[in-house]
């Protein structure tokens, strides 16, 4: 039986990931390019120098989200693993319970001022 060394199943894994993450980055920053371009050519400059002001705030919501999501996987796999699944459970109450905070943080306010 031939045995498989662990360190080519990482580095296959590893490049695998690699590439999707590599990816996912060049589409998310084609979107907002496109965006910006679809904002520019549709409303004022005020309006674009807006999206341009707000476009990285977005992007570190959607960083903290990712640092949190991937963090949670990581410390949940390993407790479902070792058969912990009510701590399992609780990383993954705790992680949506900051998702949700986070999504009611970034969510812009509907009231409107009148001048």
């Amino acid at each position: 039986m031939k045995r498989i060394r662990q360190k080519d199943v990482i580095s296959s894994m590893f490049l695998s990931v690699a590439l999707a993450m590599i990816l996912t980055q060049i589409v998310g920053v084609a979107a907002v390019i496109i965006d910006g371009m679809i904002t520019s050519r549709a409303v004022n400059s005020e309006a674009f120098s807006a999206f341009s002001l707000v476009s990285p705030l977005i992007s570190t919501f959607g960083l903290f989200a990712t640092f949190i999501s991937s963090g949670c996987q990581i410390v949940s796999s390993k407790l479902t693993g070792s058969g912990r699944k009510d701590e399992s459970n609780r990383t993954l109450t705790v992680s949506i319970k900051v998702a949700l905070l986070m999504c009611a943080t970034s969510t812009p306010s509907t009231a409107t001022t009148s001048s």
